[in-house]
């Protein structure tokens, strides 16, 4: 039992030592293995030579003797340096190759006709040594070499009686690793501009990244304005042809989101800030979430759009998985103009399911299958809206969370896409509780902070369709002296997170709260593709994408109003 686990714990130190050595310079380290290799094969190999005629002569035995003392020794000596002291060391690497050259000259010397083997393998050190470590190395073992074969043949009687082929070994040591050297030479270079070019496409993408986040930025502002003058619109007008241009509008707003949501997404994506947080939970609200906020989309198309019911419990990140749905969902909807897309999941083997979108669409024929999920890649047919983003966006999710997309489709037969998830444990089912009536908004008063006129503007159209009083300015002092003035106590903030004095909307929401009170309920809205990010930076604060639906504005103020009935107002300081 002790002999077993010292063997056990003396293995697991040698194998964390080859891994050490092999993080540290697993180019050397290859090579100390493989001439270990060798050399018991070379050993082995004069062995069956000197013994297959039945007699041993001193000179073989000789060999023999050396073979097992010196040979094979000095390449476990030099492994065991490589695990010792793991690392780049230009001292062994060039001490290694004085030692193959000698154990090499020393073979062909007493080997005779049995060590004229060696000959490729001396050729072999000298160019396995360049292109493992450089032009240097290749010349050097190249010097050696010629000095070693000189040493042979004043030493080796069997190789001055074949001077053609030593004539001709001569010419291979001195022509062949001069023509490798100029071919490393010539890869070196190649290798600097490939690198030059990877380096200048990092920065490119880098760039692109930034310009996508600073027109995110940018175009959500007008974006964001429009969907909210498009809302008051709906609220006011009655008659129905009036209503039909401005559901228009909204869908075309709508549509605008979906191209901005799925550039910033493939820049997300490719510079690699998307970093998944699984955990277990139903699939059902999530569904439903999704299915209603593209229920509209369909309805302008005459299609119904419905989701399977579903108690399934999942594992993954919630948030980029409806991000995937809402991509096939949106995806079957452009492609698909009669009859209906069903949302729903089914089993898929022991501990999975498949989430799927069925369609009746014009359908995929077989031979594109392959092609759909490549960028900007359109099947011919569809709305022509998009930029053929949805899919592609998908399967790289998909990838980052291990989901496995698939797809049956043919043509003009309808698609059915999924996506495989991994089942998680069963939710104990609560009892359904009564929905809370929300209070109503009348006389709330809101402050807004944001640096754009027709942002502010719109948003207090939209508040006082509600019945809000809203007290809104371009920074944190012009609303404190409006607040001020007025006389009044704020029930909610609505603030944008970048304005136009340098300040950040989290600097306002604390100067506004160490006014008004600690718990002086706040939305963040941004137009910042890094949303997900700042929401961990600003400890609770909720934060909303631009555009941000006046559904959710609507939702935050009731809840906003819902919690100060409950809580006495804080005094202030």
């Amino acid at each position: 039992m002790y002999l077993s686990l010292m063997i056990s714990r003396l293995l697991e130190r040698f194998l964390d030592a080859v891994r050490a050595a092999r993080a540290a310079d697993g180019v050397e380290l290859e090579q100390g293995q493989l001439r270990l290799a060798i050399n018991c094969l070379l050993v082995a190999y004069f062995c069956a030579a000197f013994l297959w005629d039945g007699v041993l002569e001193p000179r073989e035995t000789r060999m023999i003797f050396l073979g097992f003392t010196l040979v094979i020794p000095i390449a476990f000596l030099m492994y065991g340096w490589m695990l010792w002291r793991p690392g780049v060391n230009h001292a062994r690497r060039r001490s290694g190759i004085v030692l193959d050259m000698a154990l090499l000259v020393l073979f062909m010397t007493l080997g005779e006709e049995a060590g004229a083997l060696m000959l490729f393998l001396l050729l072999w050190v000298v160019i396995g040594n360049g292109f493992r470590f450089g032009r240097w190395y290749l010349h050097f073992a190249q010097g050696l070499a010629l000095a070693g074969f000189t040493l042979v043949l004043l030493l080796g009687q069997f190789w001055r009686q074949h001077a053609t082929i030593a004539a001709a070994l001569y010419l291979a040591l001195v022509a062949i690793p001069v023509y490798v050297g100029l071919l490393l030479s010539r890869l070196h270079s190649a290798n600097e501009r490939m690198q030059q070019a990877h380096r200048a496409a990092e920065v490119a993408n880098a760039a692109k990244t930034r310009f996508l986040a600073a027109a995110s930025h940018d175009l959500r502002q007008p974006m964001q304005a429009l969907s909210v003058y498009t809302s008051v619109l709906d609220e006011r007008v009655r008659d129905a042809a009036s209503h039909r241009l401005v559901q228009g509008i909204q869908l075309g707003v709508k549509t605008l989101e979906q191209l901005f949501d799925s550039l910033l997404d493939v820049a997300q994506i490719e510079s690699g800030k998307i970093r998944p947080k699984v955990g277990e939970f139903a699939l059902a609200p999530l569904i439903e979430n999704v299915v209603a906020a593209e229920r509209p989309l369909a309805a302008q198309k005459g299609l119904e759009l419905r989701a399977a019911r579903t108690d399934a419990v999942v594992r993954s990140d919630p948030a980029l998985l409806e991000r995937m749905l809402k991509n096939l969902l949106i995806n079957a909807i452009r492609y698909t103009e009669t009859g209906g897309i069903v949302v729903g999941c089914r089993r898929a083997g022991a501990g999975r399911l498949r989430l799927e979108v069925v369609d009746s669409g014009i359908g995929i024929p077989r031979k594109e299958h392959a092609r759909i999920f490549d960028e900007y890649y359109q099947v011919a047919g569809g709305s022509g809206q998009g930029l053929g983003l949805g899919l592609p966006i998908v399967k790289s999710l998909g990838d980052l969370l291990g989901h496995r997309i698939g797809v049956r489709s043919a043509s003009n037969r309808g698609s059915a896409f999924s996506i495989e998830l991994e089942r998680a444990t069963r939710v104990t089912p609560v009892a359904a509780l009564a929905a809370p009536v929300l209070p109503a908004l009348g006389g709330a008063r809101v402050v807004l902070v944001d640096d754009d006129a027709e942002i502010r503007d719109s948003v207090r159209l939209l508040l006082e369709s509600w019945g809000c009083r809203a007290i809104s300015g371009a920074n944190a002092a012009e609303v404190e002296n409006k607040l001020r003035a007025a006389r009044v106590r704020p029930d909610a903030l609505i603030v944008d997170y970048r304005l136009a004095d340098a300040s950040t909307g989290l600097q306002v929401v604390e100067r506004l709260r160490a006014e008004y009170g600690a718990t002086l309920p706040a939305l963040m809205i941004t137009g910042s593709p890094n949303a997900a990010v700042l929401q961990r930076e600003f400890g609770g604060i909720p934060v909303a994408l631009k555009p941000v639906a006046p559904g959710k504005l609507r939702a935050f103020l009731s809840e906003a109003m819902r919690r100060s009935a409950l809580t006495p107002p804080a005094p202030r300081s």
